[in-house]
């Protein structure tokens, strides 16, 4: 869906529902090597843990593996963050949209981390507000925290597609895909008069 509302078309949540019965098995497949992805680098957590415990340091060695677990699970995040893109959008295999991902992020790191960092940043303001409404609602009995729970999944519902729009139009607008179509679109209004 983001795709055609890249291209100034109107969504269609038909076209989404096919789609994603057309790229199911690819993204579950990219999510679960993205997830033993994130569990090996889960590794310097388990290897400071028992570091420490081996020799009785204090927790040094656990906190230096939570930070470089961190970084790890970062870089990975950034790494594949155009897989879904690559397979609904151009079509790629599981491994080729690891791939394209990661050669379109090499290509473009510097505008795709501007991008990364600026929706974090409006994810945060927003979450922050959020916050301050729910700890005021939370003042109400019972229905305050009902409310709460509704506005965090109304929030939630929210966030998750306009993100994958903006990686979608990233993505495609670093790949070539966007103005290629103006341009299309361009030639054929100029054949049409």
């Amino acid at each position: 869906m983001s795709k055609s509302i890249v291209f100034g078309e109107k969504p269609d949540l038909g076209l989404g529902f096919r789609n994603g019965n057309k790229y199911f098995l690819k993204i579950i497949a990219v999510s679960i090597i993205t997830l033993i992805l994130l569990m090996v680098s889960a590794i310097p957590i388990i290897i400071g843990v028992f570091a420490d415990y081996a020799y009785g340091i204090a927790p040094a060695l656990t906190l230096i593996g939570v930070l470089v677990s961190l970084v790890l699970w970062v870089v990975t995040m950034i790494l594949l963050i155009f897989t879904s893109q690559s397979i609904v959008v151009c079509g790629e295999s599981v491994i080729g949209s690891i791939k394209d991902s990661i050669r379109v992020l090499r290509e473009n790191i510097s505008d795709v981390i501007i991008v990364i960092v600026i929706n974090i940043i409006i994810a945060f303001c927003i979450f922050f507000v959020v916050g301050i409404i729910k700890m005021l609602l939370s003042l109400i009995p019972i229905v305050g925290s009902l409310f709460s729970i509704i506005l965090q999944v109304i929030v939630a519902c929210l966030i998750t597609p306009f993100l994958t729009l903006v990686l979608t139009y990233v993505y495609m607008d670093k790949k070539g895909l966007i103005h290629s179509n103006i341009e299309n679109s361009e030639h054929m209004s100029e054949d049409v008069t």
